[in-house]
């Protein structure tokens, strides 16, 4: 469903904030469908990047 908004928006830059557990749920499967998703989008106009980030350090 998140998808919808990158195919129908084009926007310039997305910021997509984890939610506790994301990395590790499923063993990494569900990040990775993310950015496979993400990937495939607009012909690959995007460049998809994973961080992770401890808030504590910013």
């Amino acid at each position: 469903a998140f998808a919808w908004g990158f195919k129908t928006d084009e926007p310039w830059c997305w910021l997509l904030e984890n939610v506790e557990g994301l990395v590790s749920h499923n063993e990494g499967r569900a990040l990775q469908t993310i950015v496979t998703t993400l990937d495939s989008i607009n012909g690959g106009r995007y460049l998809v990047q994973t961080r992770v980030l401890n808030t504590e350090d910013h």
